[in-house]
């Protein structure tokens, strides 16, 4: 077996580097740090090719599919969408939220970017409005802060795990949270497989899982698989490999075709955390708490950049049968008091009829398995229609109240005129015969 070997260490930061992202079709790498700044790196050279600082520490970046822009969620609540260029423009969205932005992400096609943050909340962004990046929607149903936010392939989901133990997983079209994952211990990290809805979980104990939500099932875990708390986690662009970080500044290699451990990497500058791959998996980087950025070579890959034309393999063995011998608390649970959704801060109760299965993996035709989640999807938007037509109704209503109570008032007002005229007249008229009277006498 090959050996990984340390390509290159790469210093210009000042302070705890914080995360890492491989520009799409590029010999670039980005990093962001809690010295405010990102570093777009030509690292094959060994050198920083630009510098943009912001107002304050980089807590994730993300670059768009294309590469022609990079996101950065930031501790000041902000976000930055950059052109990673010469002139280093941006767009901020200043206030995104209400407290740290942990975690952005792109959407697969470039359209839309998630943000979840301290504050509980993810987020959606436009990432093509001219005027401004939109705010879409969010989704509350976290309790505690959102630690990360991925895409699915597809852009149909959305998947985050937050302090409060949980992973979800939404429907982003329905604006909808359709599953929640419960676990024993706190994630504090989150990787989809290339091509799938599988996902990994690094959990704050050094254990890792990887679920299949089509199934409903846990594929497998590693109980301790880092002495301490996972803080990066990354599959290979090929889906076969699960790159691990901790911080120990201990790195492991997972081929999880075959479900173990090929490799383990001691680190001699401190806490790993962030790890990303490059696209064509031939490298990857690893950013820490010494304020460098390390560049490994990996055998399981292509030595050019550019995107890998393999196809993601997502043929992961299963190391687990059942979840029933794991030490998940319940998966995917249909029970009122496990499953609580709660979208744009409106709750709604449990769902079992909604399923992941969309037609991914298995099943029957494709063709008819793309119809029902249509219907599914159809089924939903009529929902959201129905619960907003109600709260217009009941908006109506109110207002033809209202404006009962205005007509009402105006009739007071208009009798009450009425007889004040009368009384003018009266008035008038007894003051004209009273004059009179005093004329006759006075004759």
């Amino acid at each position: 077996m090959e050996e990984v070997f340390l390509h290159t260490t790469l210093a210009g930061h000042k302070k705890v580097v914080t995360c890492a992202a491989f520009r799409p079709d590029k010999k670039q790498l980005a990093t962001g740090s809690l010295d405010h700044s990102i570093i777009l790196w030509n690292f094959l050279d060994k050198k920083p090719a630009l510098r943009y600082i912001g107002d304050s520490p980089v807590m994730d970046i993300c670059f768009s599919p294309r590469g022609s822009l990079l996101v950065a969620g930031y501790q000041g609540c902000s976000i930055c969408i950059w052109k990673p260029d010469i002139q280093g423009s941006y767009h901020q969205i200043k206030s995104a939220h209400s407290s740290v932005v942990r975690s952005v992400d792109f959407s697969p096609e470039g359209r839309y970017i998630a943000s979840g943050s301290h504050d509980k909340s993810v987020k959606v962004w436009s990432a093509f409005s001219k005027q401004n990046f939109m705010f879409i929607c969010s989704f509350t149903n976290h309790s505690h802060w959102v630690i990360s936010v991925k895409w699915s392939h597809d852009g149909l989901r959305l998947f985050s795990c937050s302090e409060d133990k949980c992973i979800n997983i939404y429907d982003f079209h329905a604006q909808a949270c359709l599953h929640t994952v419960m676990e024993k211990e706190v994630p504090s990290c989150l990787a989809l497989v290339p091509g799938s809805y599988c996902f990994g979980v690094g959990f704050v104990n050094g254990t890792v899982k990887i679920f299949d939500p089509q199934q409903k099932k846990l594929l497998q875990m590693y109980p301790s698989l880092l002495t301490e708390k996972v803080r990066g986690l990354c599959f290979h662009p090929s889906g076969k490999y699960l790159l691990a970080g901790s911080r120990d500044g201990c790195m492991k290699i997972i081929d999880v075709q075959e479900g173990q451990v090929i490799y383990v990497i001691e680190t001699e500058h401190g806490s790993v955390n962030g790890v990303a791959f490059s696209p064509s998996g031939g490298y990857f980087a690893s950013v820490g708490e010494q304020q460098k950025v390390i560049i490994w070579k990996f055998p399981g890959g292509s030595s050019f950049l550019g995107t890998s034309k393999e196809t993601p393999n997502n043929d992961i063995k299963s190391r687990v049968s059942t979840l029933e011998n794991q030490s998940s608390k319940g998966y995917i649970s249909s029970q009122p008091e496990l499953f609580d959704m709660t979208v744009m801060g409106t709750s709604s109760g449990p769902n079992p009829d909604v399923s992941l299965d969309d037609g991914m993996h298995g099943g029957d035709s494709l063709a008819d398995q793309g119809a029902l989640e249509l219907l599914q999807l159809i089924a939903n938007k009529v929902g959201v229609l129905e619960k907003k037509m109600k709260d217009i109704c009941d908006k109506v209503n109110n207002m033809e109240e209202r404006l009962s109570s205005v007509e009402e008032m105006q009739q007071i007002k208009n009798n009450m005129g009425e007889r004040l005229s009368s009384m003018k007249i009266s008035t008038s008229t007894g003051a004209v015969k009273m004059m009179q009277s005093e004329h006759v006498d006075g004759t």
